[in-house]
C-alpha cells in the first residue's frame, strides 16, 4: 500500500489498459501457438515450436500452403515441362525414321523391279597380220578346229597347216617324237583341247615366244598344259616345248 498526497492507501499499481484507439498494432499469435491454425502435416501433426506457413496466418484468416510443397509442385511443373520437349523430339524423330526407312525400302523395291537387265558384254577376237602372237593363236585355233571335228574330222586341214605355219626342219623332227610318244606333237596330247589361249612372252634372240595354254576337260575335272612356241624364220614356227627357252 501506498499514500497518495492526500495520505490515502492505494494498493498495487495496475498497469494501464491496452490501447484500443485507432492506429494501434495488435500483434497476431505466433505461428508455434497452438491458436494459429491447424497442424503441420509435415510433422504428423505435432505443433511444438515448428515454424511453418502452413495453417492460418495470423490476423487473416487465410490458409497458406506448406512451403514445401510449393517448391515441390513447382519443380514438378518444370520437370514435366522440361521432359514433354523431349518425350516429343523423340517420338518425331522416331516417325522420320521409319517413314525414311519405309520410302527408301519402296524406292529400292521400285528400282529392282524396273531395273533393266544389263546386256552381257560381247566377246570380240582381233589379230595383226605379222605379229607372232596372232600368227600361232591363227595356227592353233585352225589345227583344232580341224583335228577336233569328231563327227567328220580334216586330217587333211591339219597335214596343210602344219606345213604351211612349221618350219620343214622342225615339221621332220616333230614327226619323229609323235612316233615315239604315240600322241600328237602339236598338242603334246592324245585329246583334243577343249580351250586354248596364246600369249605374247616377249622375244628370244632372233626369234618371238608365244605361250600357248591347252586346257583339257570340263567342268571340275580340267587339266591345262603348257607349251612355249617359238617364232623365227618369216615367222614360222621353229620350236613346241614344254619349257621356256628364255
Amino acid at each position: 500500500m501506498y499514500p497518495n498526497a492526500r495520505g490515502a492507501a492505494f494498493g498495487t499499481p495496475r498497469r494501464p489498459p491496452p490501447h484500443d484507439g485507432p492506429g494501434a498494432k495488435t500483434p497476431g499469435p505466433l505461428l508455434s501457438d497452438p491458436a494459429a491454425g491447424p497442424s503441420c502435416p509435415r510433422l504428423g501433426g505435432g505443433r511444438g515450436g515448428h515454424k511453418c506457413a502452413f495453417g492460418t496466418r495470423a490476423g487473416t484468416g487465410q490458409e497458406q500452403p506448406h512451403t514445401d510443397q510449393k517448391r515441390k509442385t513447382h519443380m514438378n511443373r518444370k520437370s514435366s515441362a522440361h521432359r514433354r520437349p523431349g518425350r516429343r523430339a523423340a517420338v518425331a524423330a522416331g516417325l522420320v525414321l521409319a517413314v525414311g526407312l519405309g520410302v527408301s525400302t519402296q524406292v529400292s523395291a521400285q528400282a529392282a523391279v524396273h531395273a533393266p537387265a544389263k546386256a552381257s558384254t560381247a566377246q570380240s577376237v582381233s589379230g595383226t597380220p605379222g605379229q607372232a602372237v596372232t600368227r600361232v593363236a591363227d595356227f592353233y585355233g585352225a589345227y583344232i578346229d580341224a583335228k577336233g571335228d569328231y563327227t567328220d574330222p580334216d586330217a587333211t586341214l591339219a597335214t596343210a597347216l602344219r606345213n604351211h605355219y612349221l618350219t620343214p626342219d622342225f615339221a621332220k623332227r616333230l614327226a619323229a617324237w609323235e612316233k615315239t610318244n604315240a600322241a600328237d606333237g602339236v598338242l603334246r596330247a592324245q585329246n583334243i583341247p577343249a580351250q586354248w589361249t596364246a600369249t605374247d612372252n616377249g622375244t628370244v634372240g632372233n626369234g618371238h615366244e608365244v605361250i600357248v595354254t591347252l586346257t583339257f576337260g570340263s567342268g571340275e575335272t580340267t587339266q591345262k598344259t603348257k607349251l612355249f612356241v617359238l617364232v623365227e624364220r618369216y615367222n614360222h614356227i621353229v620350236d613346241i616345248d614344254t619349257t621356256s627357252t628364255r
